[in-house]
């Protein structure tokens, strides 16, 4: 159907507007008349072939999940991530923060350390998606209630480079709650860091975006073209005081995400 929207927005596109002096000879009156009463019936054709091919695109996505192989994600594991530069593979702290992703088919941290400097990569898995388990969806959450320890106090974009392209990340700050609920900054009276740093942004079909749109988008090319929807929601974490710090850990491990991510999701 994206083809014959394609085929029909090229098909019936306007002509383009005449530029320069040179004079058109004179037209028929009558073949005029027949000329721009045929176009317009083009121009209702493609406007209702249009409207038909939007309105039958969800039943045609339906049926097609139908036919689609489901996979078995109950033993679905992440492919090993493995350090490089210097980093070092760490046991992952359970009472640190951690995303509240809504029913993903499954959910894995490595934590990684260099030189007293620790970076935490969260990964949610998901394939056989439905309304109520999918990659982009409102319902997940990085603070609130599902994470009454933390608050997020600021969220944006960052362009960053992976797989060799820009990436444009969706970053958050987060900072813990008191004992009163309310949310603090910086550092604690003992000198802990109270914030950590997110950088988020999904894998699909072999190629990683910020944006939940074209990740709906690379998720549909890929069932078109007979793939599977088996995808991830990835993001990496610090509580470090040093911003640079998550930019420099991806240049270091994007080889190792990228081979870990292609491997799992590799159905």
């Amino acid at each position: 159907m994206l083809a014959l929207l394609c085929w029909l927005g090229w098909r019936y596109r306007d002509e383009p507007a005449f530029v320069g002096r040179e004079r058109q000879p004179a037209q028929n009156p009558s073949r005029h008349h027949r000329e721009s009463h045929d176009q317009s019936g083009r121009s209702m054709f493609a406007g209702a072939a249009a409207i038909l091919a939007v309105l039958g695109f969800p039943l045609a996505m339906s049926a097609m999940a139908h036919r689609m192989p489901v996979f078995a994600t109950s033993d679905w594991q992440l492919a090993e991530i493995a350090p490089t530069a210097g980093w070092e593979l760490v046991a992952s702290r359970r009472e640190k923060w951690a995303p509240k992703l809504h029913r993903p088919a499954g959910m894995h941290t490595r934590s990684f350390s260099r030189e007293g400097q620790r970076v935490d990569v969260h990964i949610g898995l998901f394939a056989n998606q439905s309304r109520d388990s999918k990659l982009v969806n409102s319902l997940h959450r990085l603070a609130g209630a599902e994470t009454p320890a933390w608050t997020q106090f600021d969220s944006g974009r960052e362009l960053a480079e992976f797989m060799g392209r820009p990436l444009r990340m969706n970053t958050a700050l987060l900072g813990r709650q008191d004992e009163q609920g309310q949310g603090t900054q910086g550092q604690g009276s003992h000198g802990e860091n109270r914030h950590i740093r997110v950088w988020q942004w999904y894998w699909v079909d072999g190629g990683a975006t910020g944006s939940g749109a074209m990740t709906k988008a690379w998720q549909l090319r890929s069932l078109l073209g007979g793939g599977s929807d088996a995808s991830a929601w990835v993001a990496i974490a610090s509580e470090s005081q040093y911003p640079e710090l998550l930019p420099v850990f991806l240049r270091d491990m994007e080889p190792s995400l990228e081979r870990a991510l292609k491997r799992t999701t590799a159905f």
